[in-house]
């Protein structure tokens, strides 16, 4: 003979699944409220990384200007201390060329 269960012990098993059900309810809504923290955490998170990379491009950016100019003055400053050197070397010989030239007058006086 099958035993039916009592209707004791159905309310029981219903009362038990209510528990479980609202237990892993409490679970479910717990564990949605994690992750809309850490949505909105993550969010927050990205706004501040796209700022701060838009203000390192800013930054970037302005290096690289200053690099440039400071990259047209050394250059400009080679050329001015090429040509120096260059005027130099004239100069060089063109007091070279006045000694011999006054040593040639002197010469020429003397005779």
């Amino acid at each position: 003979m099958s035993r039916r269960p009592s209707i004791r012990d159905l309310k029981q098993k219903v009362k038990a699944a209510v528990l479980e059900f609202k237990a892993s309810r409490e679970l479910c809504d717990c564990l949605v409220g994690e992750r809309d923290d850490n949505e909105t955490e993550i969010r927050f998170m990205n706004t501040k990384s796209k700022g701060e990379l838009a203000e390192l491009h800013i930054q970037c950016n302005d290096l690289n200007d200053k690099r440039d100019r400071l990259q047209r003055l050394v250059n400009e400053t080679h050329d001015c201390r090429s040509q120096y050197e260059r005027s130099l070397l004239q100069i060089q010989a063109l007091q070279e060329k006045l000694q011999n030239n006054r040593i040639r007058i002197h010469k020429l006086q003397q005779q």
